[in-house]
């Protein structure tokens, strides 16, 4: 499984920005895709609805506020990366595409599959890093 602790590059997952971000672009586009998330229905609409999700998006919600600081978050990264696992190598492209994750351009493509609900990702080596698979 997992161990989003033991992950070196962590900024694959999150990123660093001026405003207090509890879910970027990268954690929303796998949280959307992963099974693990519809046990949580309050947070998949939210994802949904929002592009990343920060403190003003809970509109003072204190159920939500305490679902982001608890670890029940954190796990639930854990589970939503550990339903994925790489589906072909490493093909270059003579275009690029965008990483499916987190929206950048990519040559090099990693096609990633969830063995859950069969969802499908084509992501860029240094996302497809973070699933620990390549």
């Amino acid at each position: 499984m997992y161990d989003i602790t033991d992950y070196k590059n962590i900024d694959c997952l999150f990123e660093r920005s001026n405003q207090q971000l509890l879910v970027n672009r990268k954690q929303r586009n796998l949280l959307i895709r992963s099974e693990a998330t519809k046990a949580y229905k309050f947070l998949y609409n939210m994802l949904l609805e929002n592009k990343v999700i920060d403190y003003d998006s809970l509109n003072s919600n204190s159920e939500y506020i305490k679902f982001f600081s608890s670890d029940t978050y954190y796990k639930l990264l854990e589970d939503s990366l550990s339903e994925w696992v790489l589906l072909n190598t490493v093909y270059k492209l003579n275009s690029k595409i965008n990483c499916e994750l987190c929206g950048y351009p990519i040559l090099s493509v990693y096609t990633i599959v969830n063995v859950k609900n069969t969802n499908i990702l084509r992501v860029g080596k240094s996302c497809g890093a973070v699933f620990k698979i390549l």
